[in-house]
């Protein structure tokens, strides 16, 4: 199983950290879950997760905490302290063995993102809020503008940590779909990841959607059980 902390931390981070005994607490500055929740290395005892509780509310933000498949102690924890369990969360990976050959004209390299790309992305329910996270980041970091019949039809994010680059924020345009275009804008990123020496790329993708599993599978990706949240109102 992999360790989504260093991926995340690298590759789309929180605005702020904070350490806080065994939990990192986390201000995502409107950037989603991914950014907003909090962590705990090991299991704490009922004190210190009344300290860290204390603490998110003090600080206004959201009684959310993830947590990889295998910390099971910890989420037991959370379940009797009435905490959901949401958005279970797969890693999804393969080699890269070789750099694809995309046709010609169907997706170009760029950073920072064009006006386009951002309003693909707000079509896509991927606001400026989660855009500034691509900002903060500071590995190897590009965006992939698509075309399709020469018009603007999806973009996506990736960044490199370590010898993996990792894949966020990929939306095709309804009318640009059924067009291999996913697959095109996944081997652009794939090419410019290997120059920069990525050796596997990866993706999280929650277990509930089930249309992105399905085109990453027929892109050859396989994985697993990753994290999930813990949430209380």
């Amino acid at each position: 199983m992999i360790d989504p902390e260093r991926f995340l931390t690298d590759t789309w981070p929180a605005a702020a950290t904070e350490r806080l005994g065994p939990f990192t607490l986390r201000d995502g500055a409107g950037g989603g879950k991914r950014t907003e929740a909090a962590t705990c290395n090991g299991v704490p005892d009922d004190a210190t997760l009344d300290e860290a509780e204390a603490a998110l509310t003090a600080r206004q933000r959201p009684l959310l905490f993830r947590l990889r498949s295998d910390e099971t102690a910890f989420d037991e924890m959370l379940a009797a302290r009435g905490y959901a369990r949401i958005d279970p969360t797969l890693w999804l990976s393969r080699p890269l063995t070789e750099a694809p050959s995309p046709p010609p004209v169907t997706g170009f390299a760029i950073w920072p993102p064009l006006q386009v790309q951002r309003e693909i992305w707000d079509e896509g329910d991927v606001p400026e809020t989660r855009r500034a996270v691509m900002a903060r980041v500071a590995v190897p970091k590009v965006s992939v503008l698509g075309r399709a019949s020469d018009k603007p039809a999806g973009t996506l994010f990736v960044a490199v940590s370590g010898r993996t680059a990792v894949v966020h924020a990929l939306h095709v345009r309804p009318e640009c779909r059924r067009q291999s275009m996913a697959r095109h804008l996944m081997a652009h990123a794939e090419r410019w990841a290997m120059r920069r020496g990525a050796r596997e790329i990866g993706l999280f993708v929650t277990e509930a959607n089930a249309p992105a599993r399905a085109l990453y599978g027929t892109l050859g990706f396989e994985g697993g059980p990753c994290y999930h949240y813990r949430i209380r109102d």
